[in-house]
């Protein structure tokens, strides 16, 4: 199961890539004459991408044609491999038997009639498995590590905020009231004086505080503090600590991908650029320079990781000339950039949401129910090294009807002794019954509608296997060999073994 979840992890991770390259570039060629806001409201084409594919996942194009290792002939791969060493005259009537059987499955005419196990396809495809299964196993890893250690700075940061706080005077609260009043703030965080933090900085999400370093009042002027207020107070408002914790997520998620990586870096300096457009909107006309030199001075105290629940001002200095860039080239009276924004955003978003979904649209019916045929004629599906053809038309066997109840479970059909048991402990298929029109019923006239059967055949929906059965008369009695292909022959190829059914008269 983690094999098919990181085939899909890799195959998301991969188109997500693909768009963020294709936002870089876009950024590239038009980003000097956008807005701060644009650079940071463009990376919603991203999520698409991230979040559409997951419903349901398992239909992946790339999921069907990695996740597994090809299809065999039933006929050729079942019985060719067997050494009948039996003298009596059970083997030639087998062996007579077997020859007479003419059921191919799907697709069968095209693949080689040679056992699988001896062709360097499959052994490149049993080694191709190994290797994604031991990549997941390191994904999965780093994800939990990850994760882990995100709960862990959170949980320390929480326990230690809680004993290294005091409540800010009440004039510092009159002064972030009005801030809120100004950006239409109804949600008015409470002023927390801490340790903890170099500089403000908003921390949780449905209950926000505005953390402010002690002593950090003597280091600046009222309308610098305003300033800076009304930037905390902005991440608030557009909800920047939840869209912090979703993209930690989505990272923890792809923490294999530096280009994702890269891309989490870039939203997070966007997003603070845009919140220092937004100031200087909402700022006197004279402010722009004012503002810029507030930045130059803050980046002079340095900088601190903070959690994923804290947004704050975000001082790096790897973004600090493009931020200053951005400061000087503000002008409020480009009101046209928000109509050109607003229009290709939008088809950005339409385009990554048709990206994330193609593949939804390849596979026509058939090819979803039995899987995708590759140029080698081979059937696909995730999670599976052996997979029959099962979209078989129903032909009639009136030899077949009737109940049969299990006597024994041999490796080999030559195994089998009417005289003595080969299998010792409790038989788990005890009967089947076979009806008209291909129903089948299993273990106590359980109706079991994902099991079918037609001539020589039982088909099972769920495990995407064809089971051959073979009726012979022996000393007097009707017996079935029915090949039980269980997770042993699907998920890791080994011969199926055979339930011995005798008919019930």
């Amino acid at each position: 199961m983690i094999l098919k979840e990181f085939l899909w992890m890799s195959e998301v991770s991969i188109k997500a890539s693909i768009i963020v390259l294709f936002v870089l570039t876009l950024k590239w060629t038009i980003g000097r004459k956008m807005t701060a806001g644009w650079h940071y409201c463009v990376w919603i084409i991203v999520i698409p991408v991230l979040i559409l594919p997951m419903i349901p996942f398992a239909n992946s194009e790339m999921v069907q044609k990695l996740a597994v290792l090809p299809n065999i002939d039933i006929q050729s791969y079942s019985y060719a491999q067997f050494d009948y060493k039996a003298t009596a005259e059970i083997q030639e009537k087998v062996l007579k038997r077997l020859n007479e059987v003419s059921f191919q499955p799907v697709l069968s005419q095209t693949i080689p009639q040679v056992p699988m196990k001896d062709t360097k396809q499959y052994q490149w495809a049993v080694s191709f498995q190994k290797i994604m299964t031991y990549l997941s196993i390191i994904w999965l890893c780093g994800l939990v590590l990850h994760i882990g250690y995100r709960l862990v700075v959170v949980g320390c940061f929480s326990y230690k905020l809680r004993r290294q706080k005091t409540v800010m005077h009440m004039e510092m609260q009159r002064k972030i009231k009005e801030c809120a009043e100004q950006i239409q703030l109804h949600q008015v965080p409470v002023a927390y004086s801490t340790r903890l933090v170099i500089l403000p900085a908003i921390y949780g999400v449905f209950h926000p505080k505005l953390l402010i370093p002690v002593g950090f009042e003597e280091k600046i002027n009222a309308e610098e503090m305003k300033l800076i207020m009304i930037h905390e107070l902005l991440h608030v408002k557009r909800k920047d600590i939840l869209v912090n914790i979703i993209m930690t997520l989505i990272q923890c998620l792809h923490w294999f991908n530096p280009i994702l990586l890269f891309a989490f870096r870039q939203i997070q300096s966007d997003r603070e650029m845009a919140c220092d457009e937004m100031v200087l909107k909402l700022s006197k006309n004279n402010d722009q320079y004012h503002y810029g030199s507030l930045i130059l001075k803050l980046i002079m105290q340095g900088n601190k990781r903070v959690p994923m629940s804290v947004a704050g001002m975000s001082i790096y200095k790897h973004s600090m000339k493009r931020r200053i860039y951005m400061i000087t080239q503000f002008n409020r009276k480009r009101r046209y950039m928000k109509f050109v924004a607003t229009v290709t955003i939008s088809l950005a978003v339409v385009f990554a949401a048709v990206f994330a979904l193609n593949n939804k649209s390849l596979a026509s019916e058939d090819e979803q129910v039995i899987g995708v045929e590759s140029q080698d004629g081979i059937i696909i599906h995730p999670g599976q090294i052996m997979v029959d053809g099962i979209n078989l038309p129903f032909v009639e066997d009136p030899e077949v009807l009737g109940k049969w109840e299990s006597v024994d479970f041999v490796a080999t059909i030559d195994s089998f002794d009417p005289v003595y048991r080969y299998y010792p402990d409790e038989l788990y298929l005890t009967e089947l019954v076979f009806l008209e029109d291909g129903e089948l019923k299993v273990n106590d006239d359980q109706d079991r509608p994902w099991f079918k059967w037609t001539n020589g055949v039982v088909t099972h929906s769920g495990d995407n296997t064809a089971s051959k059965y073979l009726i012979e008369e022996i000393d007097g009695s009707t017996y079935m060999f029915f090949e039980w292909k269980s997770g042993d022959y699907s998920m890791r190829g080994m011969d199926p073994h055979y339930y011995v059914l005798k008919k019930v008269e």
